[in-house]
């Protein structure tokens, strides 16, 4: 399939490699919290960074997919890793970082991979759906690694109660 230009290239690159880096330190985060080593840290960096991406450039047809082609995105969560690891205090000390980085993360990832959806002719529910699946793929591989329920799955269930709770 063509792809059709949408934005500028350095513009959506700068997107993704931004979400990529605000995903992998909240992976190393999350990580260092559980006191996994590095090569852990490492690992839950590099698939909180990538496994939205990923995803969508898999159903897109995209492959080899972006991570593969280009060095910048491996380079991107170990430089994020080693940051979560040796800074741990000093970042930890923000308040709530991880939930910070994941908004961050949420909001270029979903511009990215809608973008990218978009840049392939797809429709707009397709390209809305391939920007949350990009978006939230790297926070529930990280929280499903850590034997963690994935927030999102939190807040769709309150929600979910707070839609009953108002019909009774």
């Amino acid at each position: 399939m063509m792809m059709v230009p949408v934005l500028e290239r350095g513009y959506f690159t700068f997107v993704e490699l931004g979400g990529t880096f605000v995903f992998a330190i909240s992976g190393a985060m999350t990580a260092v919290k559980r006191h996994l080593d590095i090569f852990g840290v490492m690992v839950l960096a590099f698939a909180a960074g990538n496994a939205g991406g990923v995803a969508r450039d898999a159903m897109l047809g995209a492959t080899p997919v972006a991570v593969l082609q280009d060095w910048r995105y491996i380079a991107i969560c170990c430089l994020a890793g080693l940051v979560g690891f040796v800074w741990y205090p000093q970042v930890e000390r923000l308040k709530r970082p991880i939930l910070v980085l994941d908004a961050v993360g949420l909001a270029l990832f979903s511009v990215a991979g809608s973008l990218k959806a978009l840049s392939f002719e797809l429709g707009l529910v397709a390209a809305i759906l391939l920007g949350v699946l990009t978006a939230i793929g790297g926070g529930v591989l990280r929280d499903v690694l850590v034997s963690e329920v994935p927030i999102w799955y939190c807040v769709a269930r309150f929600m979910h109660r707070l839609h009953c709770w108002e019909q009774s």
